[in-house]
Parts: C-alpha cells; sequence; structure tokens
C-alpha cells in the first residue's frame, strides 16, 4: 500500500474537478480525499501501487472537458503523517483558503447540451429556467469573487438552495454534484425588467420593475423582450460578463440607432446569431472555426462573409442583415449564444462607454445605459 499527496495545478476549479476526482477515486478503490486551496486542488490518496497509478494517470488523461490540467504532483506521506480515518473511504473536504492564489479561474462555459435538453423538456422542472446550470456548464470566472472556488466566495452565496437543489448538490451521481452556481425557480435568481419612460410590465406580470419569480412570469418578460427587439427596440442586457446592448441586426433603423447611442460611426458590429447553421447562411466556415463558434467558450469568430447570389441556402448576409453593421467589409464577427436566442441575428455591443469596462452592476445600468437602451433584462 502506498501514501501520497496530489497536487494538480491549472484550470482545475469551477469545472467539475473535485466530483471528478471523486468518481474516479471510487472507480479505483482510492481512500482519502479531496479539496480546493488557493494553489489548486490538493489530494490525499491510499491505495495500492497499481490503483495509484491508474488514478493519478486519470487525472490528467480524463479530466473535465473544460478542465486544463498544466501540472501533477505526487509525494510521498510517511505514515505517521496519515490520518488513520482517511483509509476508510474517500470524501471531498471543506476547501482550504491561502494567500497564494494562483490557480488559473475558468471562464464561463456555454450550456451543455443535457441542460439545455432540461431548459427546453416541460416535464423538468427547470423547464425555461433562465439561468439553469451544472458541473459541466454555467457561470465561473464572471460570478467568483475569491478563491478557492466555492458558493460562498461567489455572487450565488445569498441564494440558499431548496432541498431539491440541495440533494443534487450532495449526491455523488448527480451531474450537479457539487456544482457550485445549482439553482432552480425556487431558489435561484430571477430575471427582471424594466422598460424606460413606460413604466409598465409584460402581460401576465404585475409588478415594475418585473419580477420573473414564476415560470410564467420569466416567459412573459422573454416575449416581451422578444417582441420589443422585434420591433426595432434597444435592449440592455444583463448577461454572465456584464451588460450589453442588443439590437435586431437586421433592422437598419435600430442598427442606426444603437450606433449614435454608442457613438459609434463607423466600427463594424459583432452578430449573435441562433446556430452553426444561421453562421454558414452568413459566412464561410472551416473546421477550425466551426469548433471556435460551437465550442463552450463562445468567442466572437472573425469569419468571411458570402456575398448576395452566393448563398449556403437562400439568404447571405448582404440580405439579412443592416448595411450599417460591418459596412462593405469582407469580413464580419459572429458569435453563438451561451443558451439560446430569438431566431433573427442580433447586434451586441458591450452596455459601457468608450472608457470603464461593461457595467457589473444593476445600479451601473439603471444610470449610465437609461439614455442608451429602450429596456434592460
Amino acid at each position: 500500500m502506498r501514501h501520497v499527496h496530489i497536487h494538480v495545478t491549472g484550470i482545475v476549479q469551477g469545472v467539475g474537478m473535485r466530483p471528478f476526482v471523486y468518481r474516479e477515486a471510487m472507480a479505483h478503490g482510492i481512500c482519502g480525499w479531496v479539496l480546493n486551496a488557493g494553489d489548486g486542488v490538493h489530494i490525499e490518496a491510499h491505495a495500492s501501487v497499481e490503483a495509484l497509478d491508474g488514478f493519478v494517470a486519470a487525472l490528467s488523461e480524463h479530466a473535465p472537458a473544460a478542465a486544463r490540467v498544466e501540472h501533477v504532483a505526487v509525494a510521498d506521506l510517511e505514515p505517521d503523517v496519515w490520518d488513520a480515518d482517511d483509509e476508510q473511504a474517500f470524501r471531498i473536504v471543506a476547501s482550504q483558503d491561502q494567500t497564494a492564489h494562483t490557480t488559473l479561474i475558468s471562464p464561463d462555459i456555454a450550456t451543455c447540451d443535457d441542460c439545455l435538453r432540461e431548459l427546453f423538456d416541460p416535464a423538468d422542472r427547470r423547464y425555461h429556467y433562465p439561468f439553469i446550470n451544472c458541473t459541466n456548464c454555467g457561470p465561473r470566472f464572471t460570478i467568483i469573487r475569491s478563491l478557492p472556488y466555492d458558493r460562498a466566495a461567489t455572487s450565488m452565496d445569498c441564494f440558499p438552495m431548496c432541498p431539491e437543489c440541495a440533494a443534487e448538490y450532495g449526491d455523488p451521481l448527480d451531474r450537479r454534484f457539487h456544482a457550485q452556481p445549482d439553482a432552480c425557480f425556487d431558489c435561484g435568481p430571477h430575471i427582471t425588467w424594466r422598460e424606460a419612460n413606460r413604466g409598465v410590465a409584460p402581460a401576465g406580470v404585475d409588478a415594475t420593475p418585473a419580477v420573473g419569480s414564476t415560470r410564467e412570469a420569466s416567459d412573459a418578460i422573454i416575449e416581451r423582450c422578444v417582441e420589443l427587439l422585434a420591433g426595432g427596440g434597444i435592449v440592455a442586457i444583463k448577461g454572465l460578463g456584464g451588460f450589453h446592448l442588443a439590437c435586431d441586426a437586421s433592422n437598419k433603423q435600430a442598427v442606426r440607432e444603437l450606433r449614435r447611442r454608442k457613438r459609434r460611426s463607423n466600427k463594424p458590429l459583432a452578430v449573435m446569431v441562433r446556430d452553426l447553421a444561421d453562421a454558414e447562411r452568413l459566412c464561410h466556415i472551416d473546421g477550425v472555426e466551426r469548433e471556435l463558434l460551437a465550442g463552450s467558450i463562445r468567442p466572437i469568430v472573425l469569419l468571411r462573409r458570402r456575398t448576395v447570389g452566393e448563398g449556403n441556402g437562400d439568404s447571405p448576409d448582404a440580405l439579412v442583415l443592416a448595411p450599417s453593421v460591418a459596412h462593405n467589409l469582407p469580413e464580419l464577427g459572429v458569435m453563438l449564444p451561451y443558451t439560446k436566442s430569438p431566431s433573427r441575428p442580433m447586434t451586441i455591443l458591450p452596455g459601457n462607454t468608450s472608457l470603464p469596462p461593461a457595467s457589473p452592476t444593476r445600479c451601473s445600468v439603471t444610470t449610465a445605459q437609461s439614455s442608451r437602451a429602450t429596456t434592460t433584462l
């Protein structure tokens, strides 16, 4: 038998690393514990040499998709520093805060296929819940305040989990085992809606500002947002990465007005489309670009535009987008949404002015964006 301490560094927090380590330990017959610390993930393990070799190899070879394991250091422990209780089972223990915060923080991760299925399944309790997430996806970088990555160190600390979410969080076999942002309509954050100069809430919602505290109220707010965008409105949307201004990218007047309000007369604008199929109707996409667009990070990717009559399908970009989105440039900045966007393409701009970064707080948007957006979501 061998007793070891294992130190894993890289992007190993907020990516489901501890649940992964737990499951691998169970599969290899490992006893001991795993915890988060400011400098990565620490593991103490007790097992046969063969079992430990397989376990250590799995840490880098089979790590979660969003993880990036840079180094796995293994050191033998003397018998006198090993706790006999840790020879009986494997467990996830409380994180240790340290002065040396050197671990990398995961970026926000696009909604995974499992969560998307739940999001649109009427029988699921998270049906249409805007903030759905699990161990494999959801907010990370934009909600964390300090390391180690635990719920108490994120903006989710003021949302105590309901019994159902808490049960998922504590179940090693559940996809939400130790998912720090785990939430639902009963216990998590809700969307809010403010319409400038109107003082009215969407149909079916009583309060102003409207709060989507139920599925019905949340759906009504989303429907009102889609309606307003389709009508040429400009909406300030508080997403995972701060506030952004959005409008219908095919509406010439809306794009022109957005440029005027943002004082951005010439710089090309990025476009968010519904899916890869819509992106291919607008632009040429190679294999690398496809992987970037549909990957877990969802960056803006610069693509070569199609021209009128060239078409992949019957809608090349010159027929769909307002000319002023990118003027006559041969390339277009395209991105896919974290979850799902309306069927029409949207122009997305940071909600900040030309100098400060994107506004992170609701207070910022109500003061700074009131003159630039029709409404706030």
